[in-house]
């Protein structure tokens, strides 16, 4: 069975970033994120935000904007994080 374009990147392989699983993948966490930027400091609406990009996001989690992710999904966050302005999650 071949491997998918999304099989391939999580592997650490060579693949194809214009597939178009990956591009609905980040337009997707794109929209989230400018939402997640754009949000007045609201430490519940940003909460909620952070639960739809990351894959598992702890308790007491602040992280300031700008705030920068490829795909979000695969990043888990534990309890009691902060992470500073211009923070970038790959």
């Amino acid at each position: 069975m071949q491997k998918t374009e999304y099989h391939k990147m999580l592997a650490g392989e060579l693949y194809d970033s214009n597939d178009a699983i990956l591009m609905h993948m980040r337009r997707n966490i794109r929209a989230l994120m400018h939402e997640y930027n754009q949000t007045l400091y609201d430490k519940q609406q940003r909460e909620v935000l952070l639960g739809k990009m990351l894959g598992k996001v702890g308790l007491n989690i602040d992280i300031q904007t700008p705030f920068f992710v490829d795909y979000g999904t695969h990043i888990e966050i534990g309890d009691n994080f902060f992470a500073n302005f211009n923070c970038v999650f790959l």
